[in-house]
Order: structure tokens, then C-alpha cells, then sequence
């Protein structure tokens, strides 16, 4: 039980026993001051019992008179009456005996009343003044008898009361004593025991703890004397803990912290220092001049400035970059940050801080932008290539179809293949841009790398020319690659072109093949690689070698340091697209009057496997020209120029402005042998939805798909299940596309 239920006990029992010995001495009380009221109403019963009796010696032996033997009567009854009040049988017997007394005074004035004078009337008078004493005596015995046993209840409950208090007295103190002991054997031990922790406590003993044996306030205390106590050594544990921590951490990292005391002036520093910087900070503490004298000049003013400034504020913190100079005498770009502790007047106490090395970072995040600014211009190139393929289709289709109708008229003929070449020229320029954006259709294969170089060598030395020396150094083990071979044979003609133009002169080209692990780490960052395993084609030439602005524009399209109509600054940025595009990276070094070399980092194939030939393929069923296709396309221009091409090949056409629209005339009962559906429409329903519903309604329906979109984004919608027409698109390309689709459906 805790202290305070006891407590409430202890004075809720005292109550109770205060209570029960009021409730006894009052019923107590009540009990025997009824019985004194009683005795004293008897008293005055027999006092009036006197005054009877002389009343009544009056009237028999005096003066015999009717109206006072009447008087007696009603007195005599009016006694009786108020004697009969109480409960004892002698209080009965006694107002039967007034009752008699009073029927003998009634009696005796008849007497008078009827025979006064006579001598009968003194016989009577005096036989009835005897049977009146007799009852008179009866009733004054009886009520001698009865105020006398009043007297002793009274007695008698005045001892019992006395009794029943001195009892009740000494239960209470009996009570009372076992109470008190009982709360000083629970206090004594238990204070005595939290008295002595406390004194140990304050000697300086941290493992000290009280007993907490029990469930009251003196055992909770001594449980929150542990808990605290506990929490203490936690405290004392977390705080040493933390201090191997921040040594550990201050001992293997880079940063140099530094812990300035501005009222000595001495600064220490971490090993930091040495790793990050080179310098020994042994011999420390060192001054704050040793920090100034390592800042770099043209930084010196204004961080002094700064410093100056947050010293004299009300700041509790700082940053700042900079340049700090190493032990070597190079300078590397940091940041600088602390916090700045004060004194209750604001002045600063001490100046924590760690500068860290960022100068890597730096130079990864203006990597990071470039990539950025390169992500920017290919995702806008790849946006505009959809509607310039839309337009450079109607241009084809027409200025083809314009050349076969002028042959024989040769200028008008000429002029028509003019716009032909030009609009072959836009396609090729389109071409490159999705090359760039990484958005171009690639058709990756396993491949064997050393065998593209070997295949490339003759093509390469008559582009190149004699002056210049081609070198190859092919590793014999290199892995397979999983790429594209025509993009990869374009990328290295490419590359070769460059290096070419390069070269003043004579000079070297060399072309390397080797394989490459990279790991997780930084080597994975710098590379901007995911681990695992590349083969890496590095080209590298003997040429003049680009400057640090020009490397880093290098990527950019349109960019070329070309005279004007000798290059369209597109070579580079294709090379970029594709390589990005086959999960690899191309990493580019150079250096003014020494040259270039190009790493194209290549992934490995998982399974080693010829690539497909397409003259392997089997041969194509030749499309019947004749039969009703369904063209479903948004684009009104392109929409009539494939109209125009497929009656011109035979076909009827059966026109349709959206996907929504093809699938309405799919799903009635119009005769179609073919649809051409054009991928990316508005509506609810695109290409692919058509084409798989045009199958399910229509089972061996023959299905060409058309684009303008580059192939990454078309093949996000679409599979391969159905050819794909990519536009601008020739006539025969068209009726080539139309052969496949109907050699490929079900007969």
C-alpha cells in the first residue's frame, strides 16, 4: 500500500472511530437523557402525587366537600393519564391504582350529594377515605418503585457510556500506536537508505542505487533515484561515446576541423589538415595567421572581410568558399563552415569550424551541367524531328513522285531531284539530331568489336589518305559488345574524320580495343558509368588538340571549329547520342599541340551471338496491289500525300483523321485488306490500339505502322509485332513496308 493510501487510511480510520465514539456517546446520551427526563417527569408526578394526597386527607378528613372530591378525581385521572405514558408495568399497575382513587373521590361525592346529614353518609365517607389511602399507597409504592428503577437505568448507562468511551479510548490509542509504528518502520529505512545515496551521490559515486523493493511513494522515489542515476551513467556513456565518435569521425575524415580559442588565440587542427592539405598538424596549435597566411591573395580580403564581420555580429554560424593553398603550393577550392560560440555578453569564446576540399565536386558538377545543357538541346532536337519528319514526308513523296512524271522534260525533271536531294539532306540532318538526343531506332546485337575495326580498315585508310599513319592496337581477348554495328561503324568513321582535320600534315591515328571493369566507387562516378563490364574503343590522334573552352563546348550540335561549309558541328553530338543511347559513356581528352584521344565505352554483351543478317531473312510475299486500305492519320498533308501513293500503287483508300475514327469504320461491316496507321494520334485510341484491335476484329489483317517520332519513343507504345514505316518515307520504302505486312499476316 502506498504512503498516501495508508495516510488516508490511518485518518479515515480516526474519523470513523471519532465518528462511532460521537455516535455512541450521543446515542448514549439520548439514551440516558431520556431516562433523566423520565426521572425528573416522575419527580414531578410524585410531587404532584404529594399534593394528592393531602387534597384527599382534606376532603375525607377535614372538610368533606362533592367539588373537592370531584377535583380529586379529575387529578387523580389526569396523574394516571401521564403516568400510563411510560412503558414499565409498576408505571401501570400505579395509574390503575389513581384510576381506583379516583373512582373512590367520585364515589364519595355522590355520597354527599345524596345522603349528606345522614349517619350513613359518615360510615360511607369513611370506609371510602380508607379505600382511597390503600390505593393512594398502592400508587405511591408503585411510583417509588418505578422512579427508583429509573434512577438505576440511568446509573447504569452513564456507566456503560463511560465504559463504552474509556474502551473506545484505548482501541483508538492502541490504533494509533500500531499506526505510528507501522509508518516508522516504512520510513525510517527506506529515508535512511535515500539519505545515504544522496550523500554518496554527493561524494562523487556514480554507480550508487536505493533498493526499490516497494510500490509506494519511498519505493517510486528510490525507482526515480535509480532512473535518474541510470540515465546518468546513459548520459555519461552517450557523452564518452560521442567523444570517441567525434574523434573517430575527426580522425578518418577529409576535413580539417579546426577549434579556434579566441582568448589564447591558438587553433587546433584535425589530421584533416594533413590528409586533405598536406600540412603537419603536429606541431599545433597553431595561430590564426597560419590560416590567413594560406588563403589565397586574390580570396584574402574578402574572406578576411567576412570573418571580420561574423566575429563582430551576433551570428552563431558561418560559411564561406574559397581557395586554400595545400603544402605543395597548389591552391584547391573549399568550403568553409563553423559554428561560433559566445559568452552571456555576446563575445565569442570559440570559433568551431571544417573546411572541406570540394575542388572534385566542383568539377563534377560543371560536368554535370554540361551533361544537362546536352540532356536540354537533344530532348528539344528530338521534339522537333517529329513534325520535321511529318514535313520532309511530303516533301519526298511529291518531289519523287514530281521526278517520275518530268522525265521527259529534263529541267523541270532536274529541278524536282534538286528538291528530292534536299529533302534527303533534311532527313539525314534529322537523322543526326535523334543520333544526338539519343532518340534515333538502334538495333543492338552482340558484337564482335575487333572485327567492325578490321572490317572498317580499308574504307578508313582510303578516307584518310597516306599522309597520316593509321595504327591498331586490338585487344586479342576483347569482350563482344552489345551495340549497334552500323551506328558503331559511323561513330568510328566519324571519330576518324575528326582526327583527320586534326592532323597538320603527316601525324599518327591509332585505333585501340581493350576491355574494362568498372567498379562500384569512384571510378563508376567519374565515369558516369554503372559498374560492370565495357570494352572501350579509344582513337586517338597526333593532332593540334583542343584548349580547355573548346573541350568543353566539344558535344554541343552545330558546334565545329571548321571553316564555314566544311563541317556542320554534328559528328561529335551523333558519336554522344549513340554511345549514351547504348548505356555506354564517351570520355574525351586533349591537350593543345599534343592531340586528342576519344574513349567510347562500350557494354558486353551477355551472350556472344552473330548479329541477324537481313539477307538471310526469308524472301518477302509481294502485297497484292490491288484491295482497299484502311490510312489512319492526323496530319492532313501527310494524309494526302499517302493517299496519293497508294492508288497510285492500286489500292483503294479508305481515310481516316484519327485513332478513334479507324477503329469506328474497323468495327462495321466495310471490306478492308490492309490498314497503315500512323502511331502518335489524338483521341482516346493511338496507333497501337488500332492496329490491336484492327487484329482482334480482323484475324491475318495485314498492319503497317508510320512514325515521325524517333524510335525510343515509338517503341515505348508500340512492340514489334508490326512493321514499322519510320517517316519521311520513299514509295518504295512504302510498298516495301506493305510487302512485309502482308507476307507476315495469317493467309
Amino acid at each position: 500500500m502506498s504512503l498516501r493510501g495508508m495516510a488516508r487510511l490511518i485518518l479515515a480510520g480516526a474519523l470513523v472511530a471519532v465518528a462511532v465514539m460521537a455516535l455512541m456517546v450521543g446515542i448514549g446520551w439520548h439514551w440516558t437523557k431520556s431516562d433523566i427526563d423520565a426521572v425528573a417527569e416522575l419527580q414531578q408526578l410524585r410531587d404532584r402525587a404529594t399534593e394528592l394526597s393531602i387534597t384527599m386527607d382534606y376532603a375525607t378528613m377535614l372538610r368533606p366537600d362533592a367539588q373537592v372530591f370531584a377535583d380529586l378525581a379529575l387529578d387523580a385521572e389526569a396523574l394516571a393519564l401521564d403516568l400510563e405514558r411510560f412503558p414499565e408495568r409498576s408505571a401501570r399497575l400505579a395509574a390503575q391504582q389513581l384510576l381506583e382513587v379516583a373512582h373512590q373521590a367520585r364515589a364519595a361525592g355522590e355520597t354527599l350529594t345524596l345522603l349528606r346529614g345522614t349517619p350513613i353518609a359518615d360510615d360511607r365517607l369513611r370506609l371510602i377515605g380508607q379505600q382511597m389511602r390503600i390505593y393512594h399507597y398502592d400508587f405511591v409504592e408503585g411510583l417509588r418503585a418505578l422512579l427508583a428503577e429509573r434512577h438505576r437505568r440511568v446509573f447504569e448507562r452513564m456507566a456503560w457510556l463511560i465504559a463504552a468511551f474509556v474502551v473506545a479510548t484505548l482501541v483508538l490509542l492502541l490504533a494509533t500506536t500500531l499506526q505510528a509504528t507501522t509508518l516508522h518502520r516504512r520510513l525510517f529505512g527506506p529515508l535512511a537508505a535515500i539519505d545515504g545515496a544522496l550523500r554518496a551521490v554527493a561524494a562523487g559515486a556514480t554507480t550508487t542505487r536505493i533498493p526499490a523493493l516497494r510500490q509506494d511513494e519511498l519505493g517510486r522515489l528510490a525507482a526515480s533515484f535509480n532512473a535518474m542515476m541510470d540515465a546518468r551513467a546513459a548520459a555519461d556513456a552517450a557523452l564518452r561515446l560521442s567523444e570517441e565518435r567525434f574523434r573517430s569521425v575527426v580522425e578518418v575524415s577529409t576535413d580539417a576541423v579546426s577549434d579556434w580559442n579566441v582568448a589564447t588565440g591558438e587553433v587546433w587542427w584535425s589530421e584533416g589538415l594533413r590528409r586533405s592539405f598536406g600540412h603537419d598538424p603536429s606541431p599545433m596549435p597553431l595561430g590564426e595567421n597560419f590560416w590567413h597566411r594560406h588563403l589565397h591573395p586574390d580570396d584574402r580580403d574578402r574572406i578576411t572581410a567576412l570573418f571580420e564581420a561574423v566575429r563582430g555580429g551576433d551570428a552563431g554560424s558561418w560559411h564561406a568558399t574559397y581557395r586554400f593553398q595545400r603544402a605543395d603550393g597548389t591552391y584547391a577550392e573549399v568550403r568553409d563552415v563553423g559554428v561560433i560560440l559566445r559568452d552571456g555578453d555576446g563575445r565569442v569564446r570559440r570559433m568551431i569550424g571544417a573546411i572541406t576540399d570540394v575542388t572534385e565536386q566542383l568539377d563534377l558538377e560543371g560536368r554535370l551541367r554540361q551533361l544537362q545543357k546536352l540532356e536540354a538541346v537533344g530532348q528539344l532536337t528530338g521534339g522537333v524531328a517529329h513534325d520535321f519528319n511529318n514535313l520532309l514526308t511530303v516533301v519526298l513523296g511529291n518531289s519523287e513522285l514530281l521526278r517520275a512524271e518530268l522525265e521527259d522534260r529534263p529541267e523541270l525533271a532536274e529541278m524536282a531531284s534538286m528538291i528530292h536531294e534536299a529533302a534527303d539532306r533534311g532527313a539525314a540532318l534529322t537523322q543526326r539530331l535523334l543520333a544526338f538526343s539519343r532518340r534515333q531506332a538502334l538495333a543492338p546485337k552482340p558484337h564482335d568489336i575487333n572485327a567492325i575495326v578490321r572490317g572498317m580498315e580499308g574504307l578508313l585508310r582510303r578516307t584518310i589518305g597516306q599522309a597520316i599513319e593509321i595504327r591498331f592496337a586490338l585487344a586479342a581477348d576483347a569482350w563482344p559488345a552489345e551495340i549497334d554495328g552500323p551506328q558503331l561503324e559511323s561513330a568510328i568513321l566519324n571519330l576518324c574524320l575528326n582526327a583527320r582535320d586534326a592532323i597538320t600534315g603527316s601525324g599518327t591515328l591509332t585505333i585501340e580495343t581493350r576491355n574494362a571493369v568498372v567498379e562500384a566507387g569512384s571510378m563508376a562516378a567519374d565515369l558516369d558509368l554503372a559498374p560492370g563490364d565495357y570494352v572501350v574503343v579509344a582513337i586517338s590522334d597526333s593532332g593540334k588538340g583542343m584548349d580547355s573552352t573548346t573541350l568543353e563546348r566539344a558535344f554541343e550540335p552545330f558546334f565545329t571549329t571548321k571553316p564555314v561549309g566544311q563541317g556542320t558541328g554534328l559528328g561529335l553530338s551523333m558519336v554522344f547520342g549513340f554511345v549514351a543511347q547504348s548505356k555506354g559513356q564517351v570520355r574525351l581528352y586533349s591537350e593543345p599541340g599534343v592531340g586528342t584521344t576519344v574513349k567510347l565505352y562500350l557494354p558486353r554483351a551477355a551472350i556472344a551471338r552473330a548479329p541477324t543478317d537481313r539477307s538471310e531473312s526469308a524472301p518477302l510475299r509481294h502485297a497484292a496491289r490491288s484491295g482497299t486500305i484502311l490510312l489512319a492519320e492526323d496530319d492532313h498533308l501527310v494524309r494526302q500525300h499517302a493517299v496519293r501513293l497508294l492508288r497510285s500503287l492500286g489500292y483503294g483508300v479508305i481515310e481516316a483523321e484519327s485513332g478513334d475514327a479507324a477503329l469506328a469504320i474497323l468495327e462495321g461491316d466495310i471490306p478492308i485488306d490492309g490498314v497503315l496507321t500512323d502511331v502518335i494520334m489524338p483521341g482516346r485510341s493511338n496507333g497501337k490500339a488500332v492496329a490491336e484491335r484492327a487484329r482482334a476484329l480482323r484475324p491475318g489483317l495485314p498492319v503497317v505502322l508510320s512514325s515521325a517520332f524517333p524510335g525510343t519513343i515509338v517503341f515505348d507504345t508500340t512492340d514489334e509485332t508490326f512493321p514499322l514505316l519510320r517517316k519521311p518515307f520513299t514509295r518504295d520504302e512504302l510498298v516495301n513496308k506493305l510487302d512485309e505486312a502482308f507476307a507476315a499476316a495469317v493467309p
